[in-house]
């Protein structure tokens, strides 16, 4: 059997795939429409469900008087409740990072089962 070498430039390349710039600017473009596009069923769908959720949640308004406190606002509505864990269900519904409250400041009493709100 006889071997014989070829020239280093004889040998066979193996096809490289590559697309031209008209295809690659195409591959973007469906990209960024595609992006669009999810971004847009986003905007039309949370905010829907976000109103329908939210829309007059079962709970009352308190508009704190001189004097009170967040425990005495959560005593009146706790129920059969711990003062203390409707204290933070209060903080919660109104975004409060502490207890102190102002005259004059409206809060969202949520209703909570077994508080007088709920048994209304």
């Amino acid at each position: 059997m006889t071997a014989f070498a070829l020239p280093a430039n004889s040998r066979q390349q193996r096809p490289t795939a590559r697309r031209s710039r008209r295809a690659i600017r195409r591959a973007r473009t469906l990209a960024a429409l595609f992006v669009l596009l999810v971004a847009v069923l986003v905007l039309l769908v949370l905010p829907g469900q976000a109103e329908t959720r939210v829309a007059n949640p079962p709970g009352a308004t308190y508009t704190v008087a001189a004097g009170d406190t967040l425990w005495e606002i959560a005593a009146r509505y706790a129920g059969e409740h711990d003062v203390r864990e409707m204290i933070l269900v209060i903080k919660k519904a109104n975004n409060l990072e502490s207890v102190t409250i102002q005259p004059g400041q409206s809060l969202f009493i949520p209703a909570v089962k077994g508080t007088t709100i709920a048994g209304r």
